[in-house]
């Protein structure tokens, strides 16, 4: 219906919007040629208009895709578009995004020092803009990685912890770990 609607009043910009959320849809469905499709279709409108904004989701929609299929060197080169993107036009929530999704793919590659740095970034931007709820994901990741790598349990612990806190102060009720 929205994209009806669009089409009708010829708005390309909002197109552009809505085919990255399909894309975005339809990876969350696991629905990954689907994705790969509207994603494709929303970076090719959005760099024929050079809408930046556009440009930096469908860049990281397409990552995201990757990093289902499990190709984690096209996902990193998808979420670093977007991420260097979002950081020239001033786009934060997407930047702290964006830092948190190369984290993740730098934790796959085991970078790990890389991937810590990248969840502290997000993690630094979420507290500055008072994104609470990504606060706590990148708690929870950093917590994970130190588990994981470091093997200093009461360092992850204190993550963990401040995870928790941020969900129960922002009435989240899933548990991240």
């Amino acid at each position: 219906n929205t994209l009806l609607v669009a089409n009708e009043i010829s708005n390309k910009h909002r197109i552009a919007d809505v085919y990255a959320a399909f894309g975005f849809l339809y990876n969350l469905m696991s629905n990954l040629p689907e994705a790969q499709k509207y994603c494709y279709k929303a970076l090719k409108m959005a760099e024929e208009m050079k809408y930046k904004e556009c440009m930096v989701m469908a860049n990281s929609n397409l990552g995201s895709v990757n990093l289902s299929l499990g190709n984690n060197a096209e996902a990193l080169k998808y979420y670093s578009i977007a991420l260097e993107m979002a950081k020239q036009i001033g786009y934060v929530s997407q930047i702290a995004a964006n830092y948190h999704n190369v984290a993740i793919i730098y934790h796959y590659e085991n970078k790990h020092e890389t991937s810590i740095q990248n969840f502290f970034e997000a993690l630094e931007i979420n507290q500055a803009t008072g994104n609470r709820l990504w606060e706590a994901y990148n708690n929870n990741s950093i917590g994970a990685v130190i588990y994981e790598e470091h093997s200093n349990p009461k360092e992850a612990l204190k993550y963990f912890n401040a995870s928790t806190e941020i969900l129960k102060e922002i009435g989240e009720k899933k548990e991240l770990i």
